[in-house]
């Protein structure tokens, strides 16, 4: 029993003298305490969290861009085919054309070809343009009387000969199908035996090619 009381008063004393470290050594357990016990539930809610797989999931650049709707393009507007109306109303086919048969001549006594259209028609007669175009050329031609040409674009060009000196229109002009170029006169030689008419002359890129092509069945 001495025993027991010597050693309680020896670890007293002992507590008394070192009471300070006594107290920093609980603190410090009690520190560790803490940090354990915050590490263990930190370690916890890691592994509680659920692991997203990422590799699913599409970012703005990984999705496909939208098509662009498609351009619709409007149809070409396609011209309006050239009919050529009759230059000289009420007036009857004298010579057709001709590129590769010969035809007489009763002014000239002679066999050609004619690579023209005669409509025939009294002196005075009007005579109209037969498309929509520009008057390229006005000439006084010795053996055709006056002649106006008038370009129809894209190549094609009619030439009326045969005209009195009474032309209605000028060089560089426009003029619609139907309007007014001049009148018949009875000044071309090379056909004068024929009696008055228009000699009327179709082009196509520089070539003479049959008129009878433009013009509509029945009014030819």
């Amino acid at each position: 029993m001495n025993k027991f009381k010597s050693a309680l008063i020896k670890t007293g004393k002992f507590l008394r003298k070192n009471v300070y470290y006594v107290v920093i050594v609980v603190a410090v357990a009690a520190i560790c305490a803490i940090v354990g016990v915050t590490v263990s539930k930190t370690k916890q809610a890691k592994n509680s969290t659920p692991v997203v797989n990422d590799t699913n999931i599409e970012s703005p650049q990984d999705k496909p861009a939208d098509k662009p709707d498609p351009v619709v393009k409007p149809d070409p507007v396609k011209p309006d085919p050239v009919v050529f109306i009759v230059p000289v109303k009420d007036s009857a086919v004298g010579a057709s054309f001709s590129e590769t048969e010969l035809v007489f001549s009763k002014t000239l006594e002679q066999w050609s070809t004619h690579r023209a259209i005669d409509f025939m028609a009294e002196e005075g007669a009007s005579v109209f343009a037969v498309w929509d175009g520009t008057v390229s050329e006005i000439v006084n031609d010795p053996l055709y009387g006056y002649c106006v040409s008038i370009s129809h674009g894209d190549g094609l060009v009619t030439k009326y000969c045969g005209l009195s000196d009474k032309v209605n229109v000028s060089v560089s002009q426009t003029v619609k199908k139907g309007a007014k170029i001049g009148e018949i006169g009875n000044n071309m030689i090379v056909e004068s035996a024929d009696g008055t008419h228009l000699h009327f002359e179709t082009y196509k890129d520089g070539k003479l090619i049959n008129p009878e092509d433009y013009f509509v069945q029945s009014e030819k």
